[in-house]
């Protein structure tokens, strides 16, 4: 798949972890860039650091997308990074 079109999913996927973590934990629905940052702090309070390196990682990749500064290996990375996090958030919703 073309790097431009990764990064374009990429974007979207970044945002569901914290968007479900969310929605799980308090039924609340995070509408603003502002409250994901606010929830994704409070992730990181619950769940460990990690979860800002996942973060920014992925927010990296939205700078990347529109400035084109990225390499193959920094996507990569990123998406593995973020994986991690939309992986633990799947397994902590599934076994509730």
């Amino acid at each position: 798949m073309m790097l431009g079109k990764r990064l374009r999913r990429f974007e979207a996927l970044q945002l569901l972890p914290i968007k479900a973590y969310a929605a799980w934990r308090e039924g609340r629905r995070l509408s603003s860039h502002g409250e994901l940052w606010e929830y994704k702090r409070r992730m990181v309070n619950e769940l460990g650091k990690w979860v800002h390196d996942s973060w920014m990682s992925g927010q990296g990749m939205h700078v990347c997308f529109y400035e084109g500064w990225c390499a193959k290996e920094d996507v990569e990375e990123a998406i593995e990074r973020v994986e991690k996090l939309v992986n633990e958030v799947a397994r902590r919703i599934h076994a509730s």
